[in-house]
């Protein structure tokens, strides 16, 4: 198991701890894991401060803003995203650990460590399919923050991927945040729009009603 710069989760700059769900398709009865997460923002949360660790030198801890566009918190996303590898490869749920899906806010661009420790761990990154693909528009430049991440055996069923932009283009006057003394009349709650400043990303999945009838042939053969 990887050394993780912990702690990883449930503590102050931390990632949120992830959840993992295993559900059952009622025709082919196929089982997939849907792991649910929300990795540390790119602010500093203190890291700034003057007297930090990270002033005066910023290349003392990589969790500092390096100045590579990543922001700050960068190796502690990563070490959550190695973190969740090693938690699926314990079958949280006690279901097949095949057929998971890793889906989430993990508050990194599509080239940045956490994607690529992903990758390089086995999951597809779905957000590759989606032409000029974003999920978020931070000071009028957008980009990928929004995931969602299969390991080989659920790629295998899945049927399209795209994000749904209900969100990030509209104007955060809008949502349900009462900061800077927005109208809390400007937020309709009927309409699917800024119901979040992220957009969500959806994903198609399709399972062979056949693959029962599969996994039970195999059975009978042993």
């Amino acid at each position: 198991m990887p050394a993780f710069d912990l702690p990883v989760f449930d503590g102050f700059a931390t990632s949120r701890a992830p959840l993992a769900v295993t559900f059952e398709h009622k025709d082919s009865e196929e089982e997939f894991t849907v792991v649910v997460n929300h990795f540390k923002s790119k602010g500093d949360s203190d890291l700034a401060d003057p007297g930090s660790v990270c002033d005066p030198d910023p290349a003392a801890d990589p969790n500092c803003d390096q100045g590579d566009g990543a922001g700050y918190w960068n190796a502690r996303r990563t070490d959550a995203a190695n973190a969740v590898i090693a938690w699926l490869d314990t079958e949280p749920t006690g279901g097949d650990d095949d057929n998971v899906v890793v889906l989430g806010d993990l508050n990194a661009y599509l080239n940045e460590d956490p994607i690529l420790a992903f990758e390089n761990g086995g999951f597809r990154n779905l957000t590759r399919w989606i032409p000029n693909s974003y999920s978020f528009v931070f000071e009028a430049q957008k980009g990928s923050l929004d995931y969602a991440l299969v390991d080989t055996e659920l790629f295998q069923h899945v049927t399209g991927v795209t994000e749904w932009h209900i969100n990030a283009d509209e104007p955060d006057a809008l949502d349900y945040n009462l900061n800077f003394g927005r109208n809390p009349t400007l937020f309709d709650g009927g309409i699917p729009y800024r119901a979040s400043d992220h957009d969500p990303v959806i994903v198609g999945l399709s399972f062979d009603d056949d693959d029962s009838e599969d996994d039970e042939s195999e059975d009978d053969d042993d």
